[in-house]
């Protein structure tokens, strides 16, 4: 039960949401990180404020657990950290009227550029030892959607999904295709080293000496391995869903 306590706490890390519903907005911060904030002349979220505001805003930063005693004080608030920073981007576009396009792309564009999510920077290596992106975008009023796939130095991949949903007639584009596209419009492209983080390098070897292992030992049933390795073995990358005026 402890156990499952502990998973349920970093979940609800890695899941900040926000839900903005009329008359009500939810306190995002604390009296000295509002202080903080103001003081660095960054727009934040009001504090019990009544306001007739219709919109939603939800992020969240990952499928799978992390177990909370593998996470440090220092670890858990970089994440709180770059949560609170994707949340609050995403609502100051909703609360001055911008679109949900544009929230969900400015999220996702913080957590791409942070090297702890699955997502950009973050992202975990393949099996042979690069990095792939991929990332999608739909529009809800208009039902078109946007993606890219199997990408390898584009920065900010969610920008280009979107791209292909606005500016293209295609749904998807892959590889090399995705990135002349890119390319034609204008956007940033880096080498693959700007992806590579030691930590995603090591749990790509330790992946591989687990791997090896389990070759060596009888086959186990798929029940077997579910009781041994629960939610930890799952893997998911960053997302935002939001709902404008």
């Amino acid at each position: 039960m402890r156990r499952r306590i502990e998973r349920l706490t970093v979940f609800f890390l890695c899941f900040l949401a926000l839900t903005i519903v009329p008359g009500q907005t939810q306190n995002l911060k604390t009296s000295d990180e509002a202080a903080s904030r103001k003081s660095a002349g960054e727009q934040a979220a009001p504090a019990n404020h009544q306001a007739n505001q219709n919109f939603g805003f939800v992020i969240h930063g990952g499928a799978g657990t992390i177990v909370k005693s593998n996470m440090t004080p220092e670890m858990e608030a970089e994440y709180r950290a770059r949560l609170r920073e994707a949340l609050l981007a995403g609502y100051n576009i909703l609360k001055n009227d911008g679109t949900s396009l544009d929230a969900v792309e400015a999220a996702i564009k913080i957590m791409e550029d942070s090297p702890l999510f699955n997502a950009g920077k973050g992202a975990v290596f393949t099996s042979e030892g690069t990095i792939e992106l991929d990332a999608s975008i739909m529009d809800g009023k208009t039902l078109k959607a946007g993606s890219v796939a199997g990408v390898k130095h584009l920065k900010n991949p969610v920008s280009v999904a979107r791209l292909v949903m606005e500016q293209s007639p295609h749904v998807m584009l892959i590889g090399d295709g995705a990135e002349a596209f890119a390319k034609q419009k204008g956007v940033e492209l880096v080498s693959e080293e700007y992806f590579r983080t030691e930590r995603r390098w090591q749990e790509l070897q330790r992946a591989k000496e687990k791997e090896k292992k389990d070759a060596e030992q009888p086959k186990k049933t798929s029940r077997n391995l579910d009781a041994e390795y629960p939610d930890v073995t799952k893997h998911g990358t960053v997302g935002a869903v939001a709902l404008d005026n």
